[in-house]
C-alpha cells in the first residue's frame, strides 16, 4: 500500500493550471491511510472484474474437464444460446457488480466481511410470460403454455406477481376452506426472567444481543411451568391427533441450529424429538447427544422422523413443501414465528426483481419512460431507455427496505 500512498501524495501535490503546465501545490488529504487502502481495493476489484468476466464467459467450455459441471449453475450458466435473441437485455445494461457484505453474527468467521459478486443480464420473466408467441410464425403454431402458481396474482409484488390475466382458478375443496377458516393467529409474548419483566424481542437486534434474545425466547417457550409442561407442550396437546407437531421459524440456518441446541439444553428429555433444517449441500456435523439435522430436500419426510418439533428458516420452506402425515393431511398443527420476517436491507435479489418487473412493464407498454422526442430513431430510443433504466436501477439501490416505508 506504500506505493499507492506515495502516488496519492504526488497526485494531490500538483494541479493542472493551464493546458500542458503543472504548478506545484500542497493539498492535505484527510486520512491518507484509509484513502490509500480504498484506492488499492478499488483497483484490485477492477482487475478481478475483468478476470471474473472471462471466467463466467468460458465456464461451459471447462466445467466438465475440471469436474465442476454441477457447481452453482445459476451463477455460472447463462441462458441457452437459442434463447439469447428473445430475452430482452437488462434495462440498465449487463451488470457485473460487487458487494462488500458484513454480518454481525458472522464476525468471528469473517471479521472483514465478504466480497460477493452479482450479475444481471436479461429480463427472463418477459420471455416466460411471452413464451406462447416467441417462436410462432406462419408455418409454426404457437406453443401451448400453462403457467400455474399459488401466488401468481399478487398485485404489485416484484417476487410473486405474474402479470398475466388469470384464465382459470382451481377452487379448493369446501372442507379445506373451512379448515383454514378455523385457524387462528395470536400474539404470544414471552417475558424476561429479570425484575423488569419486559417482553422479549428478537427482530431488530444484531450479533450477540440478538442471539441472547432468541435463546431467552426459546427458553421461555420450552421451560416447564407449574404443571410440569411447557407452553410448547400445552399447545401441542391441544392439537388434533396426527397433527401434534410444531414448526419454529427463524431467520437463518444458523439460527435454526442455535434454537435446536437451546431446546436440547433446556429439555434434555426431548432427545430425538427436535429436528433442525440444514441446506442440502451441507455436511452432517457431529450430533452425538444433541438434536438431529434434517436436510431441506428431506423436509417432506419430517413426520416419519418421530420428532414433534421442527426448527427451520422461514424462506427455506415458505412454499413448495408438503409435510404430510399418515392420513395425507398436514402433519404440522402450529407454527411459531420466532422472528419477524423481513428482507435484508442489502439483499440485491429484491432489487433485481424490481428492475425486471419495471422492464417488463416498459416493454409491454411501448416504453412509456422514453420521451416522445427521443423516439425518432431506434438508436435514440434505445439510448434513452438505457438511461432511464440506469436511473431506475440507481434509485432502487438507494431505496429503503423497511416496514415503515410500506404504504398502508
Amino acid at each position: 500500500m506504500s506505493r499507492v500512498k506515495d502516488w496519492l501524495v504526488e497526485l494531490t501535490a500538483t494541479r493542472l493550471t493551464e493546458p500542458g503546465r503543472l504548478e506545484g501545490r500542497r493539498i492535505v488529504v484527510d486520512n491518507l491511510d484509509r484513502q490509500a487502502a480504498r484506492l488499492e481495493f478499488t483497483l484490485s476489484v477492477a482487475v478481478l472484474s475483468d478476470q471474473l468476466q472471462l471466467l463466467l464467459s468460458t465456464w461451459r467450455a471447462v466445467e466438465e474437464a475440471i469436474g465442476l459441471e454441477a457447481s452453482n449453475p445459476l451463477v455460472f450458466h447463462r441462458p441457452p444460446r437459442d434463447l439469447l435473441t428473445v430475452i430482452p437485455q437488462a434495462p440498465m445494461g449487463q451488470v457485473l457488480g460487487f458487494q462488500d457484505r458484513r454480518d454481525d453474527e458472522d464476525h468471528d468467521r469473517a471479521p472483514m466481511g465478504e466480497l460477493r459478486f452479482f450479475r444481471c443480464e436479461g429480463v427472463g420473466r418477459w420471455a416466460l410470460t411471452h413464451l406462447v408467441g416467441l417462436f410462432a410464425d406462419a408455418g409454426t403454431p404457437p406453443a401451448n403454455v400453462l403457467l400455474m402458481s399459488g401466488t401468481s396474482w399478487a398485485g404489485t409484488s416484484a417476487r410473486y406477481h405474474l402479470d398475466v390475466p388469470v384464465a382459470a382458478v382451481l377452487e379448493p375443496k369446501a372442507e379445506d376452506v373451512a379448515a383454514v377458516a378455523k385457524s387462528r393467529c395470536e400474539l404470544l409474548p414471552i417475558y424476561e426472567e429479570s425484575a423488569a419483566r419486559r417482553a422479549i424481542t428478537v427482530s431488530g437486534r444484531y450479533g450477540e444481543d440478538r442471539a441472547r434474545a432468541l435463546a431467552a425466547l426459546v427458553r421461555g417457550l420450552a421451560r416447564p411451568r407449574q404443571d410440569g409442561k411447557s407452553l410448547l407442550e400445552r399447545h401441542r396437546d391441544r392439537l388434533e391427533p396426527g397433527r401434534r407437531r410444531v414448526l419454529l421459524l427463524t431467520g437463518s440456518y444458523q439460527e435454526a441450529r442455535a434454537v435446536a441446541l437451546t431446546l436440547a439444553g433446556v429439555r434434555p428429555g426431548w432427545d430425538g424429538q427436535v429436528r433442525y433444517l440444514i441446506p442440502d449441500d451441507e455436511e452432517f456435523a457431529d450430533t452425538w447427544g444433541g438434536p438431529l439435522p434434517l436436510r431441506r430436500g428431506d423436509v417432506a419426510e419430517f413426520s416419519d422422523t418421530g420428532a414433534w418439533i421442527l426448527v427451520a428458516p422461514l424462506l427455506a420452506i415458505e412454499r413448495g413443501h408438503n409435510i404430510l402425515n399418515e392420513d395425507n393431511t398436514a402433519a404440522l398443527g402450529a407454527v411459531y414465528f420466532l422472528v419477524r420476517p423481513h428482507p435484508r436491507p442489502d439483499d440485491l435479489t429484491y432489487v433485481a426483481q424490481r428492475i425486471n418487473q419495471w422492464a417488463a412493464t416498459q416493454i409491454g407498454g411501448l416504453l412509456p419512460a422514453v420521451q416522445p422526442e427521443k423516439r425518432e430513431t431506434l438508436l435514440t430510443c434505445g439510448a434513452a431507455f438505457r438511461t432511464a433504466g440506469h436511473r431506475r436501477w440507481r434509485h432502487l439501490l438507494h431505496q429503503k427496505l423497511a416496514y415503515s416505508a410500506v404504504s398502508r
